[in-house]
């Protein structure tokens, strides 16, 4: 690989002609049969930085592989989806949980970066859009079916929405120590700060403060951490 130049890969637990036929490209069978530690070598020879103790399922990876950084202990579960758009680093002993999708939306030459703190557990089935950049503190703990948008939509009347383009936005970040139950959806640009709790199926429109408690459609103040 020369100076400079993107490593991309595909690691799936697919199978068909289009996997290991490329250079730079590993079978779905081969990635599906190795064990944990050999599927964290496999990505850390496709260019990622990868710490000690990572334990990687199986899943599929796309992208550049250089901008890609898991910290020590990370755990990847099965069916889990990462597209690497970005530089993207997930911080040490951090959890992402069954059939997770983090990706930006397509159709974008450029993507701001995006942090997973350390110590941060992302539950299953759970959507984490890094479109407009995005920041999850240390310690942070998300429920099941989770949202997180960091991009809208151009909605002019004058075409079909279809036909227009998406509108990242920045400024999306949870902070540290923040539960969010089951359910939830984080909008674009909301910040929730330190120690915040989301009740399960709220809908985040505005900044939560610190340790307050929210929840609700649009999610409201119902109390704060004692």
């Amino acid at each position: 690989m020369r100076p400079g130049e993107a490593h991309f890969i595909y690691l799936s637990v697919f199978e068909g002609p289009m996997f290991g036929q490329q250079k730079g490209k590993l079978s779905g069978r081969a990635f599906r049969r190795a064990s944990d530690a050999r599927r964290a070598k496999m990505v850390r020879d496709a260019g990622a930085k990868v710490g000690e103790g990572v334990k990687i399922d199986t899943f599929n990876v796309h992208g550049d592989m250089s901008l890609l950084t898991l910290g020590d202990n990370v755990v990847i579960h099965r069916g889990v989806t990462l597209h690497v758009a970005a530089p993207l680093e997930i911080g040490s002993d951090s959890t992402i949980r069954e059939n997770i999708t983090i990706a930006p939306a397509h159709g974008r030459k450029e993507y701001p970066p995006s942090k997973i703190g350390s110590h941060v557990f992302l539950g299953p089935n759970s959507i984490i859009d890094l479109t407009g950049g995005l920041e999850i503190g240390d310690y942070t703990l998300m429920g099941d079916y989770l949202i997180i948008e960091t991009h809208d939509h151009q909605m002019a009347r004058s075409q079909l929405i279809q036909a227009q383009d998406i509108k990242p936005i920045t400024g999306t970040s949870i902070g540290r120590d923040v539960f969010a139950g089951a359910n939830c959806m984080v909008l674009p640009g909301v910040k929730v700060a330190e120690g915040a709790v989301i009740g399960g199926g709220a809908v985040v429109t505005k900044d939560v403060e610190p340790y307050t408690i929210v929840a609700g459609v649009p999610a409201k103040k119902i109390g704060e951490r004692k």
